[in-house]
């Protein structure tokens, strides 16, 4: 069976909502964080970042404000798949978002456009393929979560101009604890997935430790408020052995959208 056969079938599961097999989740539509405050605060510009996947929402702000590259993970396999639709999305329909009434004759259509450039892109076809021949409209929606929009302010024709030259490298992993990422960078963005780890002195540990690795002198790492306004106890008390931690003020929403934590020096 080929990976992307693999994949089809693991798909399953996740319409089924059984997560036994962690490496395969739900998509997120869209990001459900404030980015457009966090954006706005960040100075990204030229700068080397590894990004979380997710919706795909965060790679497109860093490349919209003027990163020099970025290197995009996730634990969740079915993300990579999601990217090359949010590519297409802009490439071809002029659209950030794909439409909102997620079935297999938009992807079709999507799909009719694509010129695949690149193997992963190749891989990704495969799958959206193969998806739309064996499940339905309904399928579809059940693939996704968050399924809205909202406003956003990127730049979109700027935005295509520098996705049509741009590659990057994809790394299906749990940051926290199992990565083989063996790059260095200026910017680690790991959304909320502080929130998510199992909170304890071990896991935090062995996440700090790895995101201090994963970063050169002056680096940082971005974390995003969606579910608590408040530090973890136990993450700020571990953190703070490796870095300092600062809030991010908000320009669009009453709180706080997250907050960062810059390199400590020995």
């Amino acid at each position: 069976m080929s990976d992307v056969d693999n994949d089809i079938v693991n798909t399953k599961s996740v319409l089924d909502r059984n997560f036994d097999n962690n490496r395969y989740s739900y998509l997120f539509f869209k990001s459900n964080e404030d980015l457009r405050s966090l954006f706005h605060y960040l100075d990204v510009k030229d700068k080397k970042v590894l990004s979380v996947l997710g919706s795909g929402d965060q790679a497109f702000y860093f490349y919209d404000r003027g990163c020099k590259s970025v290197d995009l993970f996730d634990i969740n396999k079915l993300a990579f798949y999601y990217y090359y639709i949010r590519l297409w999305t802009i490439k071809y329909l002029n659209q950030f978002y794909p439409n909102l009434n997620v079935n297999a004759d938009f992807f079709r259509m999507l799909l009719s456009f694509v010129e695949c450039k690149s193997d992963d892109e190749k891989k990704a076809f495969d799958y959206w393929t193969k998806f739309v021949d064996v499940y339905s409209d309904y399928d579809f929606r059940l693939l996704f979560s968050c399924l809205n929009e909202e406003f956003n302010d990127i730049d979109l024709e700027g935005l295509k101009k520098t996705l049509n030259s741009v590659s990057h490298t994809f790394y299906n992993c749990d940051i926290s604890c199992d990565n083989n990422i063996k790059s260095i960078y200026d910017i680690v963005y790991i959304s909320n997935i502080t929130g998510w780890i199992e909170s304890s002195d071990e896991v935090y540990r062995e996440l700090c430790n790895k995101l201090y690795l994963l970063l050169n002198d002056d680096g940082i790492v971005v974390c995003s408020n969606v579910n608590s306004l408040q530090l973890a106890g136990v993450e700020k008390d571990i953190f703070k052995e490796a870095f300092d931690c600062y809030s991010i003020p908000s320009y669009y929403r009453s709180s706080s959208p997250g907050y960062y934590y810059t390199k400590k020096k020995f």
